[in-house]
């Protein structure tokens, strides 16, 4: 598919769907960045009884065992929908045309980008990665 361009902050960048290679890097990122359901749990139990703890400890474990290898579609979308996500995706979209570009770079323009900017980005993104799929 052609590139497409966009505007993030004052820049102009072409961006062309992931390959292979970018979807894998995005997973790794994905899984290196994860917060441990464990770790949210450990930092929700003042103010819980015994039996609540309990609970929230055992429901974290299940989940932390779910977590350990795949990534699930609903994850995937989450973290697409976030700044930091989006950044990462959005250099992975753009450094085929860019190489020059730092991902540090692209996450500052992402933050930096206003609530309108932001949406309009993330729905480019998207058309452009169904349009991809061939949705």
């Amino acid at each position: 598919m052609k590139g497409l361009n966009v505007t993030i902050g004052s820049r102009e960048f072409e961006l062309t769907p992931p390959d292979r290679e970018g979807l894998l890097l995005f997973e790794e990122w994905l899984r290196n960045n994860r917060r441990s359901p464990l770790e949210v749990a450990k930092a929700n139990l003042e103010g819980l009884t015994k039996e609540q703890q309990a609970a929230l400890l055992s429901a974290a474990l299940s989940q932390e065992s779910k977590i350990a290898g795949a990534i699930s579609t609903e994850e995937y979308g989450q973290a697409l929908d976030t700044r930091e996500g989006s950044a990462m995706m959005f250099w992975i979209m753009a450094r085929r045309n860019h190489p020059e570009l730092k991902r540090e770079e692209v996450l500052d323009l992402v933050v930096q980008a206003s609530e309108e900017e932001f949406a309009k980005l993330i729905s480019m993104r998207d058309g452009m990665l169904e349009a991809d799929e061939g949705v």
